[in-house]
């Protein structure tokens, strides 16, 4: 009978040595999980830049034909001084006589964003997707999916650049 005690007895001890191993392995692969997971993921950028990007990019997909410069003045007055040539350049020449004479009206809403692309060298640009509905005064309502990477200044939490992608 003292035979059959001692397999026992092996048994059950092999039984927790199995657990702990098993136990152990679990913990590794749930370590591992993480590490690949933050390794692999985007991080957010910093809360100033997330609020700067999105600000901006609802800023500039809103404007009322009635205040189209104070609208410009507002959107430039959130980018470093290099955006105001690049923003005259994106919109054309002519863009608030245009606004005014079609009497446009439009209001960007934030669909997803802004999610981290890059960062690096004092910027982090972001992407952000918003509906902008552009309503002209005789016209029905036109609604826009705009896609914009965002970059802004990480010192001051300015818009360096804008693309429409």
């Amino acid at each position: 009978m003292t035979g059959g005690r001692s397999v026992i007895a092996r048994l059950a001890a092999d039984r927790r040595v199995l657990a702990g191993c098993v136990m152990v392995l679990v913990l590794l692969l749930t370590l591992e999980i993480v590490l690949i997971a933050r390794e692999h993921s985007l991080q957010r950028g910093s809360s100033a830049d997330i609020r700067a990007a999105a600000r901006f990019s609802t800023v500039v997909t809103s404007f009322d034909y009635r205040s189209i410069d104070r609208d410009v003045e507002r959107t430039l007055a959130l980018g470093t001084p290099g955006l105001k040539g690049a923003f005259a350049k994106a919109m054309g020449p002519n863009f608030t006589q245009r606004v005014r004479a079609q009497q446009l009206t439009s209001v960007g809403k934030l669909v997803v964003g802004p999610r981290l692309q890059r960062e690096g060298s004092g910027r982090a640009s972001f992407l952000v997707l918003l509906d902008q509905r552009i309503t002209p005064i005789t016209a029905a309502n036109q609604a826009v999916r705009v896609g914009l990477l965002v970059t802004v200044q990480e010192r001051d939490h300015k818009i360096a650049s804008v693309e429409v992608v």
